[in-house]
């Protein structure tokens, strides 16, 4: 297929492998953040009174301790498939009468 709009294939655009300037922005504005001692101490004393935002609390941990897996899996008795047992409704017929 031709390409009619003038516009070179690929383009507009960062080409690739050159990192996203705003993003290396954000990162450099957040890491001088973080790294100021005055902020630290301050972030302690708010953790510490617990007036922390649970948000920002649990991310805390995860950066301590680590972010627990999300795979979870289910078993029932001894390992085995779970069983489910569905009953009707008392007072009704499966027909809805």
């Amino acid at each position: 297929m031709r390409n009619t709009s003038g516009l070179k294939r690929g383009s507009p655009g960062r080409p690739k492998g050159v990192p996203n300037r705003v993003t290396t922005e954000a990162r450099s504005a957040c890491a001088e953040v973080v790294d100021d001692p005055v902020y630290r101490e301050r972030l302690k004393a708010r953790l510490l009174a617990g007036k922390l935002p649970p948000a920002l609390e649990c991310l805390v941990w995860h950066y301590a301790k680590g972010k627990p897996n999300d795979d979870r899996q289910v078993t029932g008795n001894e390992g085995g498939p779970i069983t489910f047992i569905v009953r009707k409704p008392w007072g009704k017929k499966a027909d809805g009468q």
